[in-house]
């Protein structure tokens, strides 16, 4: 996944900042490959892997879900997510039904077996937690919990909890793993019927992209073009078999939250069919009148195919 956080150069800093930064980025690191370990001792214990326990967790969290859903939950790609299925399948763990509201779909939940399962690792987890934070005293106790509340709430800024990551917009942007490569994104552009003109003007500025974990293929973008305050958000596309998975919303609302600590107040976009999605967003339709100028001479808003799109606009 790639994150795309605000330059250092677009919020003031003491002399202290960097290293206090990079020291913060390493504990993270050695936090994230602690807990990792840990979880996966214990998911070893009860016969799951650590993935699975994952699994788990994610549909006790949030219920049946679809197999694309799981797949974006756990950050993996289809195929992957499926494995992981089929062994706690395998194991009385979760179950497969039909969706109710669409019978040629299938929903993955868990068991009773599963929640046991489940319920025993976390319960594990947490007394592992407390024996951590027993070596202190309540105040300080109390500080390290707020403090990673807020370092999480400030972190989700960047990266969506749906799994998408985010940007700021054009001009103070700090890439800190590459985007990836246009030709990509015009393909995965062309699969969903969505015009590619004078992307490569912008790109890779102002774009999101989001690769699946295990083979690195692109499977959503979103773009956002800046003209000031206002801004354009366009090239908004997931791949077919994660349609549906709630990745298309999740990148959305990140490139308009980074668009949003980036200065811009008010982003347009053009739909030909998908006006009910972005109101879910909380668009509204606007007439064309009301789109900056700067906007309406982008690439996109000249297409021909672009003429008779609703015009929809969204107030950061």
């Amino acid at each position: 996944m790639t994150i795309i956080a605000p330059s250092p150069a677009s919020t003031p800093r003491d002399a202290a900042l960097p290293r206090e930064a990079e020291r913060l980025r390493r504990a993270l690191q050695a936090l994230s490959r602690v807990t990792q370990c840990c979880d996966r001792d214990r998911a070893c214990c009860h016969g799951v892997s650590a993935s699975g326990s994952h699994a788990l967790d994610a549909l006790s969290r949030i219920g049946s879900v679809s197999l694309n859903r799981l797949a974006a939950e756990l950050f993996l790609d289809k195929s992957t997510t499926s494995r992981i299925v089929t062994s706690l399948e395998r194991d009385g763990l979760v179950e497969r039904a039909p969706d109710p509201d669409d019978r040629r779909a299938v929903l993955v939940g868990i068991t009773g077996a599963g929640r046991e399962i489940r319920e025993r690792i976390r319960e594990e987890g947490s007394r592992d937690a407390e024996a951590l934070l027993a070596a202190h005293t309540p105040e300080v106790r109390a500080g390290i919990v707020s403090l990673l509340d807020d370092v999480v709430g400030r972190a989700a800024q960047w990266t969506d909890v749906e799994g998408a990551s985010c940007c700021t917009p054009a001009g103070s942007m700090t890439p800190l793993q590459p985007l990836g490569e246009l030709a990509e994104v015009r393909a995965l552009l062309a699969s969903a019927g969505l015009p590619a003109a004078g992307i490569e003007e912008r790109f890779p500025a102002g774009y999101v992209l989001q690769r699946a974990p295990a083979s690195g293929d692109l499977i959503a973008v979103a773009g956002i073009e800046v003209f000031g305050e206002a801004g354009l958000l366009r090239s908004l596309a997931v791949r077919e078999e994660m349609r549906g998975s709630g990745l298309g919303r999740a990148i959305a609302t990140s490139a308009l939250a980074g668009a949003a600590a980036g200065g811009v107040r008010t982003v347009f976009l053009l739909t030909t069919g998908a006006a009910g999605f972005f109101a879910r967003l909380g668009f509204e339709p606007t007439d064309r009148a009301t789109v900056p100028e700067t906007v309406r001479a982008s690439p996109e808003f000249s297409e021909r195919r672009c003429e008779s799109a609703v015009v929809m606009r969204r107030e950061l």
